[in-house]
């Protein structure tokens, strides 16, 4: 990881996150296009199963006041399969990425243990390396006609792990992947369950065969080099989440559970 990655640290609350969307899509020239259906292609050569989902592109984005603004889009999976490389750009040189959000989320357990999950070796990006839980954020809109990218880590928690309430929720920072070329945003959240009883849930989990394993960092051993103490290869998304957690929202989740008379059961 570079510092460079991170394009704008947080905290935010949840309101001081604004998705302001345009639903044009934004068009490649013809021999890009051309470019983008053959690796795709080839892609679903490779792969049983293949969905050209629609996802939440990001445009432009900015920091006033305290306010982050994330100017959004339309986009789909296959654009990014074929914008996603590193050297994209040479190959293309007026060919615009897809840019869809990525959603990283460090959740943490009501009884103070942050849970990581080790990737299954069946998965397309990062196979067998250390996460958190996430995936791309999609245009879902809500009641009030906006988009409202907590629900939409809500929905990546719950479908990964099982867990389906947040008691606790900030995002702390909007990085840019160098390896996989998107934009992801972090946050951290504290669900409405203990580590016994995520492991009960994730075995029942929707997306329960993105992860081999879990385990579990005490939130007191963060502060003792706890998120290094794993021997295992991490995501670019780990270390990111780890500098964004340690350095910035750490001292403000002690805040929330010494707020607490005890662990919600």
């Amino acid at each position: 990881m570079n510092n460079n990655d991170i394009l704008a640290y947080g905290p935010w609350e949840n309101n001081k996150v604004n998705v302001i969307f345009d639903n044009a899509l934004v068009e490649n020239d013809e021999k890009t296009k051309i470019y983008i259906n053959d690796i795709w292609s080839e892609y679903c050569k490779k792969r049983a199963k293949h969905y050209d989902s629609k996802l939440l592109r990001l445009s432009s984005w900015n920091k006033e006041d305290e306010i982050l603004k994330l100017y959004t889009g339309i986009t789909y999976y296959s654009h990014y399969i074929g914008t996603r490389d590193p050297v994209f750009k040479e190959r293309c040189l007026t060919g615009i990425r897809a840019n869809p959000i990525g959603m990283t989320i460090i959740p943490i357990t009501s009884d103070r243990n942050i849970v990581i999950t080790k990737r299954s070796a069946k998965m397309e990006q990062n196979p067998n390396k250390l996460y958190f839980c996430g995936g791309y954020a999609e245009p879902k809109f809500d009641e009030k006609n906006s988009i409202n990218l907590m629900n939409e880590a809500l929905r990546e928690v719950n479908e990964e792990l099982g867990a389906n309430e947040f008691l606790y929720f900030n995002f702390i920072g909007l990085a840019y992947d160098p390896v996989y070329c998107h934009p992801e945003l972090f946050s951290t959240a504290v669900v409405n369950v203990t580590k016994e009883q995520i492991i009960s849930a994730w075995s029942n989990a929707k997306d329960r065969d993105e992860s081999e394993f879990l385990l579990f960092l005490s939130l007191d051993d963060v502060c003792n080099g706890g998120f290094n103490k794993f021997n295992i290869e991490v995501t670019w998304s780990y270390s990111v989440g780890v500098k964004l957690f340690t350095n910035k929202v750490v001292n403000k989740i002690a805040d929330y559970f010494n707020s607490k008379s005890d662990p919600i059961e």
